[in-house]
């Protein structure tokens, strides 16, 4: 059983372009868990087994410079814990383009 203790309760806000990667992210993963912490920051997916963290970005999201500097953090964070952070744009991908976006941020 998965250990739930990384995931944020009834939090977990659906946006299309993360629903649409979330259900990518099904296709080609066993387990897909949304809102998962490490270290106190919470990222959009884990794809725990393979110690992978997705981030679904949108446009307007990245226009301030705070939310960029956290992400620097969430990118430090992921990396100084293990993990791999793949970033994907807030848009609905196909299963083949986001696995070639995963594969390249490898």
């Amino acid at each position: 059983m998965l250990n739930t203790k990384h995931r944020r309760r009834g939090t977990y806000q659906k946006t299309v372009g993360s629903a649409r990667v979330r259900s990518l992210l099904k296709k080609m993963y066993t387990v897909v868990v949304p809102e998962y912490r490490v270290k106190g920051l919470y990222y959009d997916f884990a794809i725990p087994f393979a110690r992978l963290l997705v981030e679904v970005d949108g446009a307007t999201y990245h226009a301030c410079f705070a939310k960029k500097k956290r992400d620097f953090v969430k990118q430090k964070v992921a990396e100084q814990e293990g993990w791999r952070l793949v970033r994907v744009k807030n848009c609905a991908h196909s299963a083949e383009l986001l696995q070639k976006i995963i594969k390249k941020q490898l």
